[in-house]
């Protein structure tokens, strides 16, 4: 009998194992303006942040950039307690994947997500899917979008070209997309943007201070950088305690659960 009791007791507990949250152990990551800073390196700024004492790094595309201090750290803290991290960026892939292979980043990721991914999921789920996030949805104003592109899509990059730096990858426009991290696994994601993480339906936004380099990054009395520590301790959380409840706790309500489809790599 107690031998029975006890191949019950095993049966149950390998099939809670083998089944366990999918969200659980992935963590999404923003890169422009929240792990690193190559956008806005014109001219004038490049001058202010190595006088803020920054170091600017150029890839072989000739790409230039700085990695937000810290970052690293943060990468191999998460790592060290099992998160598989992904980076989810509105700009180019090859751009992020040009710096991070040049800063010997790439290796904490998994998968980077971006512009082309994100405007995939926009089309193919939103309405599949309603709670697709729940500030961004398709503007109405063609003339209002098609401004916006002219503008970000042309002249503020001619800009870029002519006074920044002269080999920045332009950013694209994406008026009418949004990050939705569930869509490729991850129900945490960390965002320097307050309008991607402030009231999700469905995931647990982090937000973090913008990321420009004009000045020097916090740090407490250890010689820790803050925005890190911060990021740690939510990371913890998280572990301790599941995204569901860490949303809870966040947003004083309880998240949407609905069957998200999870899309496969290509």
């Amino acid at each position: 009998m107690k031998k029975t009791l006890l191949a019950l007791l095993l049966f149950f507990s390998l099939q809670v194992s083998a089944s366990p949250d999918p969200f659980r152990t992935i963590l999404s990551f923003d890169f422009d303006e929240t792990l690193a800073q190559s956008n806005h390196l014109t001219k004038k700024n490049l001058k202010l942040v190595k006088e803020q004492g920054y170091q600017v790094r150029t890839t072989k595309k000739g790409q230039d950039y700085i990695i937000r201090p810290g970052t690293e750290e943060l990468l191999q803290f998460a790592q060290g307690q099992g998160f598989e991290l992904m980076i989810f960026t509105h700009n180019y892939k090859d751009y992020a994947l040009d710096i991070l292979e040049d800063a010997g980043l790439s290796k904490y990721f998994t998968k980077l997500k971006a512009h082309e991914d994100v405007v995939e999921s926009y089309n193919h789920d939103y309405r599949t899917y309603p709670y697709h996030r729940n500030i961004t949805y398709p503007q109405k104003s063609y003339l209002r979008t098609y401004t916006l592109d002219l503008y970000s899509g042309f002249f503020k990059n001619l800009y870029l070209d002519l006074v920044g730096n002269k080999n920045i990858v332009p950013y694209i426009p994406c008026t009418n997309c949004a990050k939705y991290p569930p869509l490729y696994g991850s129900r945490v994601h960390v965002d320097n943007a307050f309008y991607h993480v402030d009231r999700p339906v469905d995931f647990v936004g982090i937000h973090v201070d913008d990321f420009y380099a004009l000045k020097p990054e916090a740090q407490d009395k250890n010689g820790n950088y803050i925005w890190a520590e911060k990021i740690k301790n939510d990371i913890l959380k998280v572990k301790q305690i599941g995204w569901i409840e860490f949303y809870r706790q966040k947003y004083s309500k309880d998240p949407v659960l609905m069957d998200v489809l999870v899309r496969e790599e290509n």
